[in-house]
């Protein structure tokens, strides 16, 4: 590897050693291999950055950096690389290299921006979903559930929810519900609830059931066929 030899001998990575790296452009994660495997971490590291897109995903280049950002503790650059990777991958692993190397404080916060990162995205929220179940964090999941507004959603998770957070989540279906009711009419909004009663029963949540009459007996007296849906 006499690229990477070079290297070595020069002792750093400056625009002209980024020039002949150019030259071998289907090596350069070979030579940065190389580079760590002779203990000459630094000029790999500015090998990588150098030939790394800034919010692009290269799985190659990224795991790498994430390695030698905590190496170096590059705590700043380890927050986004890793994040990045984790948006790219849903491989929980970098999220466990982050809460390891980082303080709780700055984790929370690359939990938070990852989480309003996501939404506005309209990403698979399951990779926040993935990391609150895995961590036991039943607050921020049914919070994240929350925000994404979404009935079907809360329906997959709700049995753990009802088991961890079961006040939150009641509040959360009332609310949920209620929107739908005022959005939907007719047989289309009698069907859902329907459905979604008889996702109840089969998830033995009994409380949910009263709850939501309470609730439809209060606020839609009106719609009689859903109030009696409710009431037997």
């Amino acid at each position: 590897m006499l690229v990477a030899l070079l290297l070595i001998v020069r002792g750093k990575f400056t625009s002209k050693e980024a020039e002949i790296i150019k030259l071998y452009p289907t090596l350069k994660i070979e030579i940065a291999d190389y580079l760590v495997t002779a203990q000459h971490e630094h000029i790999a590291l500015k090998l990588l950055e150098s030939i790394n897109q800034k919010k692009k995903y290269a799985r190659d280049i990224t795991s790498r950096l994430v390695f030698l950002y905590v190496r170096f503790n590059q705590t700043d650059k380890l927050q986004e690389s890793g994040s990045l990777a984790y948006r790219r991958t849903g491989d929980i692993r970098f999220m466990d290299v982050l809460k390891k190397e980082l303080t709780d404080e700055t984790y929370q916060k690359v939990i938070t921006k990852l989480e309003k990162e996501l939404i506005s995205e309209s990403a698979d929220p399951d990779l926040m979903i993935r990391l609150y179940k895995k961590e036991e964090n039943w607050h921020n999941l049914l919070h994240f559930i929350a925000e994404t507004g979404s009935l079907e959603l809360l329906k997959r998770y709700d049995l753990l929810l009802y088991k961890h957070e079961r006040n939150g989540l009641i509040m959360l279906y009332l609310y949920l519900i209620s929107k739908y009711l005022d959005e939907h009419l007719g047989d289309v909004s009698f069907q859902y609830l329907e459905k979604l009663k008889q996702h109840f029963l089969i998830q033995k949540m009994s409380l949910l059931i009263e709850k939501t009459s309470d609730m439809i007996k209060e606020k839609y007296a009106d719609r009689t066929r859903i109030l009696d849906l409710f009431s037997n």
